[in-house]
């Protein structure tokens, strides 16, 4: 079985959604991809555009973005609009310390890309890669991510949804119309967890 079947069959059991956009999706047209010398080093080009997703070379990139990560090596759960060309996440989720990572793709393209070139089953499967197509991203999905996974909620503060690099900047209508949905679906878990504390309190004072 190939890297993408091994994906696809992943997204089959945890995101039928997804799987099912990316199984009628047969090549790639809006992106090219450049592959570099060593097989974390490829590029992709925007071709309606003529825009790179990487101005410099994307190893670099990539390992110069995980090193400016370090302050979130101890955070459990981040949260990223823009898959890149996934070799920055497959560099996060070599971190013990991160129980769930959620990017966010705008472009169905991308992804499909990138699950070619790169084996995340494994994370997929585990529930430590949540990837979400953006146009899937309404309140409903966002708040269930919070249901799957109640511990999450505990870590609100640290909340913050980060660009993955200057590419996706124009794709920014999207990131803060998402954005505001994790922040209301937040506030919403907040309210619940403050609620189950304070059901857990008269529940002890009628014993």
């Amino acid at each position: 079985m190939d890297i993408y079947q091994k994906n696809l069959q992943a997204l089959f059991k945890k995101d039928p959604l997804l799987f099912a956009k990316l199984k009628a999706i047969k090549e790639n047209k809006k992106y090219e991809v450049f592959l570099g010398n060593d097989s974390a080093n490829f590029n992709l080009l925007d071709k309606e555009t003529n825009t790179p997703l990487f101005e410099k070379s994307p190893l670099d990139s990539s390992l110069e973005l995980y090193k400016n990560s370090e302050i979130y090596m101890l955070y459990p759960y981040l949260y990223y609009f823009g898959l890149g060309n996934g070799v920055f996440y497959r560099l996060l989720l070599g971190n013990g310390n991160l129980k769930r990572l959620v990017v966010i793709e705008p472009e169905i393209e991308i992804i499909f890309i990138v699950l070619n070139l790169l084996d995340f089953s494994t994370e997929i499967l585990e529930n430590r890669l949540i990837l979400l197509h953006a146009s899937f991203c309404n309140y409903n999905m966002i708040a269930s991510l919070f249901d799957m996974d109640k511990k999450s909620r505990l870590y609100a503060r640290m909340y913050d949804l980060k660009l993955f690099n200057a590419y996706y900047e124009r794709y920014s209508h999207q990131m803060i119309e998402i954005n505001q949905h994790f922040t209301r679906a937040l506030e919403h878990g907040a309210i619940s967890v403050g609620n189950d504390a304070k059901d857990a309190l008269i529940g002890i004072k009628q014993h």
